[in-house]
Formats: structure tokens, sequence, C-alpha cells
């Protein structure tokens, strides 16, 4: 599965102390390098909405929730190559816009 595989990727790069996932402070250097404009509200506001059971920690199971949230709010949008109907997600693009993150 592929999203599945790049979102695991992105943890993996983004967890510095390889631990098996993101606190809040490796979530915010995520983000911030992706969207340096990003307030503290909108971080803030990203962690919570990810972090749903309130853990202090994003995982890769919580990873794909909020991905999958995307997903289904987007179907039309997610065949950015136009070729096969498939859904060709790209983190990079999700990670870059909060909203898409916020609106999940």
């Amino acid at each position: 599965f592929l999203m599945g595989d790049r979102l695991k990727s992105l943890l993996d790069e983004r967890d510095t102390n390889k631990d098996g996932h993101l606190d809040r402070t490796e979530f915010e250097r995520m983000v911030k390098m992706q969207e340096p404009c990003a307030t503290e509200e909108q971080l803030s506001e990203m962690f919570q909405r990810l972090d749903r059971d309130g853990d202090g920690t994003i995982t890769l199971e919580k990873m794909y929730v909020a991905m999958n949230s995307i997903q289904d709010e987007g179907k039309e949008d997610g065949d950015r190559d136009g070729k096969d109907g498939n859904e060709n997600w790209d983190r990079e693009r999700i990670l870059r816009t909060p909203s898409m993150i916020t609106s999940a």
C-alpha cells in the first residue's frame, strides 16, 4: 500500500530520537520545514487533530487515520496524475498545507 509506505518513511525521517513516534517538537519541526509561516495556533490545532487520544504523540496509525480522512474528503482530487483513477497522494503537498490536516 503506497500511502502506508510514504507515511512510514515520513515518520521514520522525522522521528529524530527513533522512538517510533513524533512528539510535539518533532512534529512542529516537520511542519515548519514544509510550511515556515505556520502559526503556533495552526501547529497546535494540527497536532491535536492528529493526536486523537491525547497522549502527546503522533504514531503511524494516527497518521493513517488522518490521511484516510483527507482522502475520503477529496476523492476526486486524489488522482493527481489523471491517468488511472488511482489516488496518488503526495506527502509534501499534504504537509505543506496546514488546512489539509486541520480540516480533516
